[in-house]
Parts: C-alpha cells; structure tokens; sequence
C-alpha cells in the first residue's frame, strides 16, 4: 500500500492522515470474504446481494463483537462454526466493519449499525492501555496476549481506527466513539515507538510481537522466536510515513528502520520450487545463488547479529533453509520482496515530502496565510508537483471511490486562418498526486475540461467547442458532456444542440454536473450569452440520458456571459437548496457601492444564487468575493469543515489560487475573505498576466488535500501544476 507522506507531527493527537480504505482491504487475509467486495460501488451496496452478505457477516459476529480468521464470513453461517473464537489475526474483524459501514450508508437497516457499534466497541475494548493490541480478545494466557505485529494485525487496526476518526464515510458513527478510535489510533503509534528494538543504541525494526507489559520482543508459536521481522516491520513503516507532522521521535524511528532494512537485504540468491520425490507435496522450496537477482529479506533476523534464521516446529534456530524439515520450509513464507518497494520508493517519497530532497522537478514553497486571524499559522508546508508541458491550460481534479487521481486540462494549437485544434489532455496519479503518468490525449471535444465525479464512480468531463476549431462542423460555439461509467475506458458524449432552441447561437454548459442527494444529476445550459434561454436539465439514471426541456428562470440577472455559461458551479446544501456560484461582467453588474471602471474580463466577480426548486427559478442572493476572484468551488472537508477554493486574477496581486476555511450551515455556508486566505499558489510573476487557475481541491482518505492549477511562468507561458498539503486541525 502506497503510504501518506508525513511532515512534522506536534502532537500526535493532530493526526489527520488515514491510509486508502480500499487499499487496506488488498492486505494479507483480505482475498477472500468481506474485503474482496470494498470496490463495489453504492449502487451495488444498496443491492439485494450484498444485504444478504451483510445478513451473513451479522450472523458471524461473536457474542463480544468480533469475527472469527479463516472463516469466510459473507457466507451463511454453519452450525460448527458457531464456536470459532473471534480474533484480529489474518484479516479478520476489520473488512467485516468495513463491509457493514458501507452497506449502512447505502441501505440504512439499524441492524448493520448496531452491529458495527458492537465491533468498534470490541476493538477499542481489546486495546492496552499503552497502544498496543493482541492477537485476540479476550487475550488468554498463551503468545496470543502479546501486542501483536503479527500478520500486520496491530496496523490494521490501526487504519481502520483512523478512518473511522477522519473519513465521512463514518459519518453514522456517534462523535464520542470517533473521538475514541482517533485516541486509540495515537496510543497505537507511541506503542509502536516504544517497541522497536534498539541493538548497540540503534534503532532497528520490530518483533513479530512484543510483550503486553514492558514492551520487549516476544516469541510466538515454536517456529516464530523472537527476533527482527523483515516482513511485518514494512507496514509498521508505512504506517509511520503516513503520519502527517511526524515528531523527531517519528523521523527517527523511520530512519533506523529503513538503515535496518538496507543492511539486512540478502544479495545475489533466489529462491525457487522444484520437484522432490521426498516432499509430501512433490515440491521443495530451495535457494540458489543467482547474481542477477535483486535483492530478498528473511523473515527473520537474529537479533544482535542480523543473521536470517529458520525454524522447524521444535523451536531450534538454523541458519540456513535447507536445514529445517519439509513441512515447515514449504508451509511458511521465509523471504519476501516487500521491502524493496519500501526503500525504492516509499522512503525517496517521504524524505521529497520532508523537504529534504528534490526529484522530478518538484517543490515545495510553503503556503503563505493573508491576513492571519483565527488561524493558529502562519505558513503550511507542502509539496508541489509540476506536470505537462508549457501551454497546457486550465487543470481540474478529481477523486476516484479507489483512490486514484484524474486530472485534466488543454492544450490549444494554432493553425492556419485564426484556427485552433484544441486537445483534451488526461493525467493519472496512483500514489496521491505525487507522480502522474500521461498525458493521454482524449478524443473528446471541448475546451476548458472540467471533471465530475459521481459518489459511484461515473465520470463526467464538460466543456465547450470554439467555432473556430478546426473540428467544429456547426459553426458556432457548443457544450458537451462527455460520460464514461467504466474508469474511462469507454465515453459517451452529449452535444448541446442549439438547432431547436435557438439556431447558430453560442450555448454552454456549468462548470460541474451536481449530483443532489437522492443520486439525481444537475447540468446547467444556456444560449447565447447573455440573452438565454437557460434550461436546468435533469437526469435520474447517472447521465445515460437527460430531461433537456426544464426551463430557468434566474431573477435580477444580467450578463454578456450568460447565466450558467458565466462558468457557474453548482452545489446542493444540507437542506435540499442548489446553490449557483455565478461570474458576472463587473460593469453590468458591480458590487454594491463599489462601481468599477476596468473593463477586462480580468475584473469579473461571483455572485451567488439559489433555489428551492431543483433549478427551475434561482434568487439573486447576494456578491460573493470581490473583483477578479474566479472559479470558485467548495469541498466538504472529513472534518466537518468547508473548503472554498478560487482564482485571484486581477487587482489583487499577487495573482494564482487562494483558499477559504469556512463551516456549512443548513442552507448555505459562511466565509469570511477579509481573513485567512491561505495562497496556495503565487507563482505568476508580477506583471505577467494571470494564467488561469481553476483550483479545484479533492480531499484524499488520509486526510491529505490536493489542488491543481495553472499559472503563467516568466516565459510568458502556462504551466499546470498540483500541490499536495494537509491543514492542521
């Protein structure tokens, strides 16, 4: 599992990151029952197959709220698996929360509820007052009372504790017990700080287990001696690169482990199965010297003398993998290729969020707060992400249910007669925005892409088509919507035709289509400018086709750009009201009492409007924001908080992508732009004009956010970048 990069942690108990939901449920133990179905969208959630799973999982519970290992509890409950003992040992309790939490949210039965409150229960529960957990609970008498790295248990735990405490998805989950699993997730981490093994004063890595009460490496059955782990320590790391403001105690803590894992990798082996007549199985693990190989980790190290050890089930350490018996050499795993990954990739990526290197051009100017009022800093630290190339225009992100980053923007070339070709570009990130590959080039028309993303992961790109595009038959400006329900694979597209509505005019989309509450999808569209008519159409089946007659009526409005052509953005409150952040023509229609003489486009504003009936009639409600302050969008944060992201393109310098904390109210929300803007982005040098910006942020599962924007560089050229940062809470 890729980690989240940590940067400075005081104190602990402001962690924000929580690791990828979905890719928790790809851990050891999670091929099979409850996390194989974590993917699956809402929709399927709210199905009749996956509340027979839940009924299943329910029917599994123990009578102290865990699940049982090795037990694939999606299926209906047999009476000899009554007694299984409940445990957090390979896999088991987590998925089976995670899959109940889902099916919750989807299909609201009390039962699901009430059983996952038994489990957190249980969790928090099993949890030693120092942070640590053992393999079960009740614990017992034998190795399973130790805290219990083993099979990554402890780490499991752990994440899940932390998603619970930071992920709207939890939302359902009362506010005492979230407090209570992000406090069991802080006791965690300095349980895990006191566990690793130091070796002539030097941090190392950790046991597979360690004792409950002082903390010392601990055996566990007769084949696992204490020792150094070569596997479960990787995820402990990870674990520790995702922290967000990681203390000194944390940094060195990583350090030591990473020495550790370069000095304990075996070079120039490899490991193979070949036949043996003598083998139970036919087959026999052995190691042979291969110079070519890349490089192996054991298990198990020596502690002390860092040598891989291997033992039969009489409990006597060897050196060497050929000396212990048949069934335990080829029943176990004794080397592993995990922590390559880790130092390859992992820890590069963590020192470059650090600060303390730089790879791919990326950096990291802090972002600057204007105005500081409420907010209790001055600066944030975080990690800028240059991709494209120059001229490319316009980004806009967004988040995938699995975790993965789109990002789109364009590219316009020039051609012959005043022509353009203007070309749909397509960026992905699998690791939080840190590398991008790309651009695929869409073969979608419209300029200025702008992505939706669906809570069940339908994607939508709108845009628009200049006449003067090479590619444009009609001869005239038009919208599209452009839709794909398979990741992109495939993409259907809708034209705004303005032949029966008003033939040869100009029509546009809104930036976004708005998914209301009850999964109905929003898109704003309107003809020629200023003149209209403008249309809210409707659809109920995620796009696949649209009500395009709902005609709309916006009051007290006037704007050469149109209604929704003025680039609005749409958003629906808590209460049911979808709400329109309009730009206007500033000379039309000026802020009240503050005429304006400009009269570039540099110098438009936002105003909002609402309405109470799905779009059919919006009300002027009142500016919002002051001149050349653009492209505004909010994000429901996993805080509870508001997040509104716009463009400063004018009068204002220094130009580039600001941002609001704000709080939700029933109806609306409530900013304040007098103070503490954070400026996520100033890198348009002065007297350059503004290069764009759009600034949308998405809010990944660890908490971290991440904007993309463009500005305009000293060459006189655009350039797109995102940058990755957290807030502190």
């Amino acid at each position: 599992m890729k980690p989240r990069l940590a940067t400075s942690l005081r104190p602990i108990g402001r962690v924000l990151a929580a690791v990828l939901l979905l890719a928790a449920s790809d851990s050891a133990g999670a091929a099979t029952g409850p996390g194989q179905y974590l993917r699956n969208t809402d929709d399927w959630f709210a199905g009749t197959e996956a509340q027979q799973i839940a009924a299943n999982i329910r029917a599994h519970q123990s009578d102290v709220g865990g699940w049982p290992k090795n037990v694939d509890t999606t299926w209906k409950l047999q009476s000899e698996q009554q007694a299984s003992p409940p445990t957090f040992d390979n896999g088991a309790t987590t998925d089976e929360l995670r899959f109940l939490a889902r099916s919750y949210r989807a299909a609201k039965d009390e039962r699901d509820r009430k059983t996952f409150d038994k489990g957190l229960e249980y969790i928090l529960k099993a949890q030693y007052p120092n942070g640590g957990w053992p393999q079960r609970f009740p614990p017992g008498g034998g190795y399973a009372r130790h805290i219990t790295f083993n099979d990554n248990a402890m780490v499991r735990l752990m994440q899940l504790a932390r998603e619970i405490r930071t992920l709207p998805m939890y939302d359902f989950v009362d506010e005492p017990r979230r407090a209570a699993a992000g406090q069991a997730f802080d006791r965690g981490v300095q349980c895990i700080l006191k566990c690793q093994v130091k070796v002539d004063g030097k941090l190392t890595a950790w046991c597979a287990q360690h004792d409950e009460n002082d903390f010392r490496p601990r055996p566990a059955r007769s084949y696992e001696l204490v020792s150094l782990s070569g596997s479960e320590s990787v995820e402990i790391v990870r674990l520790l690169m995702s922290l967000d403001s990681p203390s000194d105690e944390v940094v060195r803590a990583i350090e030591g482990a990473v020495a550790w894992f370069k000095d304990a990798r075996l070079q120039g082996i490899r490991q193979i199965e070949e036949p043996d007549e003598k083998s139970p199985t036919g087959k026999n693990k052995i190691v042979v010297k291969d110079a070519a190989a890349p490089p192996l980790w054991a298990r198990f190290y020596e502690i002390g003398t860092n040598r891989p050890i291997f033992v039969d089930r009489d409990g006597a350490a060897k050196y060497d993998l050929s000396l212990i018996g048949y069934e335990r050499r080829n029943g176990y795993g004794w080397y592993s290729d995990r922590p390559r990954r880790l130092l390859e990739e992992d820890y590069p990526a963590w020192k470059k969020k650090c600060g303390e290197t730089s790879r791919d051009g990326a950096t990291s100017e802090p972002i600057a707060v204007q105005a500081r009022g409420a907010l209790a800093f001055d600066s944030l630290p975080c990690e800028r992400v240059p991709l494209g190339e120059p001229d490319d225009y316009k980004p806009c992100i967004a988040l995938l249910p699995d975790g993965e980053l789109w990002l789109t923007c364009f590219h316009q070339h020039k051609r012959d007669g005043n022509k353009v070709l203007e070309q749909t570009l397509l960026f992905r990130s699998k690791d939080g925005g840190r590398t991008w590959t790309g651009p695929d080039k869409l073969d979608l028309l419209g300029r200025e892409p702008y992505l939706t993303m669906l809570r069940d992961g339908t994607i939508f790109i709108t845009g628009h088509l200049l006449a003067t595009d090479v590619r444009n038959p009609w001869g005239y400006t038009t919208g599209f919507v452009h839709r794909s329900a398979d990741r992109g694979r495939t993409w259907s597209t809708t034209r705004v035709e303005s032949e029966d509505v008003k033939p040869k005019a100009a029509n546009h989309t809104s930036r976004n289509v708005l998914e209301l509450s009850d999964g109905t999808l929003l898109l704003g569209v309107d003809y020629d400018g200023g003149g209209g008519p403008y249309f809210v159409w409707r659809s109920g089946d995620r796009g696949a086709t649209w009500e395009r007659n709902r005609p709309c009526q916006p009051g007290d409005f006037k704007s050469v750009y149109g209604f929704f052509g003025g680039e609005t953005w749409l958003w629906q409150a808590q209460s049911g009201k979808v709400w329109a952040f309009v730009r206007v023509d500033s000379n039309e229609l000026p802020i009240a009492g503050r005429p304006i003489a400009a009269g570039n486009d540099q110098s438009d504003h936002f105003i909002l409007f609402s309405s109470s009936d799905e779009g059919r009639t919006f009300d002027r409600d009142r500016d919002f924001g002051d001149y050349g302050e653009m492209y505004m969008s909010l994000l429901r944060l996993g805080d509870k908080r508001l997040l509104l992201t716009y463009t400063v393109r004018d009068l204002k310098p220094p130009l580039g992508v600001r941002a609001l904390l704000g709080k939700e109210t029933l109806d609306g929300f409530a900013f304040d732009f007098a103070k503490d803007r954070l400026v996520l982005d100033a890198k348009t040098p002065a007297g350059q004009a503004q290069g764009g910006g759009f600034g949308p942020t998405v809010q990944l599962t660890d908490g971290a956010l991440v904007t993309s924007y463009s500005y305009r560089g000293a060459d006189n050229m655009t350039h797109v970048e995102v940058v990755r940062w957290n807030l502190p809470r």
